[in-house]
């Protein structure tokens, strides 16, 4: 008796220098937890994701080669990282995590676009009642249709006609659910209780029968992929300077390139210090390294003469990147104070 790899589930992250990103746990539902006890599967953890293991005999037979009815493992992803959502080039709503899975996916890459915010978001929910809260506009006569992971409808008539009971046994053993109504689609997944800040629901499903997409002998062995990317904010900085002289020509250089800025401000601080705030045009990308440092350039005018300095700038502290609603949309931004 030996073990061999089912597949692994690997993490990267586009702010780190190696690319890899170790900042990541894995919450399994009971049915999981249930499946790996059933068939003799073991989990591993390494540095940046994780592997499952089966038990495979010598004449190279497995329980999984003879399932009858697919096998759903569910994973909720959650970020170890305090800042993660900080660095992280993701949606921020509570309780809306993106939903991955290898049905429809691309290859090994458990997402559609290059990174994980392309992907699908569900809502987390615990009963129907969640649900109807959430779709509060759909009226009780209106018909609806509702439909699991692999597309077998549990109901399509109106709101009324659903037996509560029924339909939260049916979550629960579905985990994913999609709800359609005339002109709206909705997507939601059942919620364990004490379930906190989840990134992710991932689900990876082995099919009966051979020669398909997803059946145990094409999924064995798999390195499946998420990617994500680090977010971009634009830099703001607080210039506090300790004497009366005057400043001009604020410019900003990332090695030889000149950094583009919105005009220069005269402010003063709630210390009552005066300072320039400059703050760049275009959001720069959050690394764990950067290549090239910051270098502001000025002039400090004086009698009969003006006397060109330079310093280095400082890059943004991860743990204190801020959002700012905006028309509509979120602008994250790094503000950082010099004193000189």
């Amino acid at each position: 008796m030996k073990y061999e790899k089912l597949f692994s589930v690997n993490y990267f992250h586009e702010y780190y220098s190696s690319g890899k990103f170790r900042g990541v746990r894995q919450v399994l539902d009971g049915n999981t937890k249930s499946l790996l006890k059933s068939y003799g599967i073991v989990l591993r953890d390494f540095d940046s994701g994780f592997s499952l293991l089966y038990r495979e005999s010598e004449n190279g037979s497995s329980l999984l080669k003879n399932i009858k009815s697919p096998l759903r493992f569910c994973f909720f992803l959650i970020a170890k990282d305090t800042s993660f959502y900080n660095y992280s080039d993701i949606s921020t709503a509570l309780n809306e995590p993106y939903w991955l899975t290898n049905l429809g996916a691309e290859e090994q890459q458990l997402h559609k676009g290059d990174y994980l915010a392309g992907g699908e978001q569900v809502v987390l929910v615990s009963s129907v009642l969640d649900i109807k809260n959430h779709l509060n506009a759909v009226g009780s006569d209106s018909d609806i249709s509702i439909k699991n992971l692999y597309g077998e409808v549990f109901h399509q008539r109106g709101w009324a006609s659903i037996d509560q009971a029924e339909f939260n046994l049916f979550l629960k053993e579905s985990g994913y659910l999609k709800i359609s109504t005339q002109d709206q689609n909705y997507s939601f997944y059942y919620k364990p209780s004490g379930l906190k800040q989840c990134m992710a629901v991932l689900n990876i499903v082995i099919e009966p029968g051979s020669g398909g997409k997803h059946h145990f002998d094409t999924i064995k062995g798999t390195d499946y992929t998420i990617n994500i990317a680090s977010r971009a904010t634009t830099w703001k900085y607080n210039l506090i300077h300790r004497d009366d002289g005057k400043y001009a020509e604020f410019k900003v250089y990332s090695g030889k390139n000149e950094v583009p800025l919105n005009d220069v401000q005269d402010k003063i601080m709630v210390t009552g210090e005066k300072a320039y705030y400059i703050e760049t045009t275009a959001p720069i990308q959050l690394q764990e390294r950067y290549e090239r440092h910051m270098e502001l350039e000025m002039v400090k005018i004086e009698a009969g003469r003006n006397v060109k300095k330079r310093m280095n700038l400082p890059t943004p502290d991860v743990n204190k990147v801020r959002m700012q609603a905006e028309q509509g949309e979120i602008r994250a931004y790094s503000e950082m104070y010099i004193y000189f």
